[in-house]
């Protein structure tokens, strides 16, 4: 045997590693007391800062971008990548009131991300050049999501516009969580 064939064999042990926990990930989710999400008109809503989402905003469309969250944001893993298609994400600034100002597709999303994991060493690749010194946060984030074609929207609207895909009913102007399925505007 030779070295050459060590990581490529840790490779692969990573990436089984990945695919295990995405299983139960679906699993965890599919136990879920939830209601069923409508996948056709899914869409998130969540909060970021304001200097985070206009840095976003100036890439290119097509450039990706990871953000992290404290939170596991595990019915919109299993939502997003099973369809494997794009979903919007709407964003209110932290700390800036209750209006929908900035509007993503949302490409991706790994919950539990690991140090070791090949997915998540490629996603820490496309963080922000003022967010990449922030890394995992000493273990402490649960969520990377990742996105692309960020854009400001031109006419900000109230969060309240936006219907929870679990209740049909508009968000609360007092919703400060850290994410929200909801139902894609037309």
């Amino acid at each position: 045997m030779t070295n050459s064939l060590i990581p490529d064999r840790r490779a692969a042990a990573l990436q089984a590693q990945d695919r295990r926990a995405a299983s139960l990930q679906a699993q965890a989710y599919a136990a879920s007391n939830q209601a069923p999400i409508q996948a056709e008109d899914l869409a998130v809503f969540s909060r970021n800062h304001a200097h985070y989402l206009k840095e976003a905003s100036r890439l290119k469309r097509d450039q990706r971008v990871t953000f992290r969250s404290k939170v596991r944001w595990v019915s919109v893993a299993a939502a997003v990548n099973r369809s494997g298609a794009p979903r919007q994400i709407y964003f209110c600034e932290i700390d800036r009131g209750s209006q929908v100002r900035y509007q993503a597709d949302l490409v991706q999303v790994q919950v539990d991300p690991s140090r070791k994991s090949a997915v998540t060493i490629a996603l820490l690749k496309h963080v922000l050049k003022s967010t990449k010194p922030e890394k995992l946060w000493d273990d402490s984030v649960q969520t990377l999501y990742v996105i692309s074609n960020c854009r400001k929207l031109k006419k900000p609207f109230p969060q309240t516009r936006l219907r929870r895909q679990d209740s049909n009913r508009p968000l609360s102007k007092d919703y400060i969580r850290s994410y929200a399925l909801v139902h894609e505007l037309v």
